[in-house]
């Protein structure tokens, strides 16, 4: 008899946490839960080995490097971002120095 498992899909592994522990603890209880884990952007996840084993130990290790690539991916992301902020931050204050110097030559203080 055939047991019917429930299945989750998602469209990148990234979805499943905001970083490498929160998708490996998302992965591992959709796994505790018998839940089939469909990640749409890697169909070689859909695919069977043949081996059960190595067919497991390689997906885990494919959502493990997937995972770890998620989190840099956001980290760097993080850091351009901050970089962006503070060079417009640079940016308005140099704007306001020049306009500081522009209404005193204007006013000839």
């Amino acid at each position: 008899m055939s047991e019917t498992k429930d299945i989750f899909i998602v469209e990148a592994i990234d979805r499943l946490g905001s970083n490498y522990d929160e998708i490996i603890d998302s992965v591992n209880y959709l796994k505790m839960k018998n839940v089939r884990l469909i990640i749409t952007s890697l169909p070689i996840m859909a695919e069977a080995i043949g081996n059960s084993l190595l067919d497991k130990f390689i997906k885990d290790l494919i959502i493990q490097i997937f995972a770890m690539i998620a989190e840099q991916e956001r980290t760097e992301s993080k850091r351009r971002q901050a970089q962006k902020i503070h060079n417009v931050v640079l940016l308005i204050k140099s704007s306001l120095r020049i306009l500081r110097i522009v209404i005193c030559i204007k006013l000839n203080i």
